[in-house]
């Protein structure tokens, strides 16, 4: 069989566990990494018994600025907070776990995998 390139790099919108019954959720919009992007990443990543991640505080910070390409709904008092990377500093420490996580693992299941 022969090596393909990695695809499927089109954004999608993510809705984070706390929102889903939400009739208008906050969104993340993520985009899957790329090999470069994993192979950076890789030192952060802890793989545990039943196929959890764990990352250091780096490495979640590092697949954010990867992956993380828009958000909508995500207000703080004042309103809206326009998208910008120095407003991934306002996201809380569990939805940034949450999202991070979320990356490496849409970023590492093969195709199969993510089927089933």
């Amino acid at each position: 069989m022969a090596i393909k390139a990695l695809s499927g790099f089109t954004p999608y919108w993510y809705t984070p566990k706390s929102e889903k019954d939400d009739p208008n959720p906050t969104r993340f919009k993520l985009c899957k990494l790329d090999g470069e992007q994993l192979g950076d990443l890789r030192p952060e990543i802890f793989l545990l018994s039943g196929g959890r991640v764990e990352m250091t505080g780096r490495g979640i910070t590092m697949a954010l600025l990867y992956g993380l390409v828009d958000w909508e709904r995500f207000n703080d008092d004042k309103g809206p907070v326009r998208f910008d990377v120095s407003n991934f500093r306002l996201i809380n420490n569990a939805l940034r776990i949450e999202l991070a996580t979320e990356l490496v693992n849409v970023s590492t299941l093969d195709e199969d995998k993510r089927k089933n």
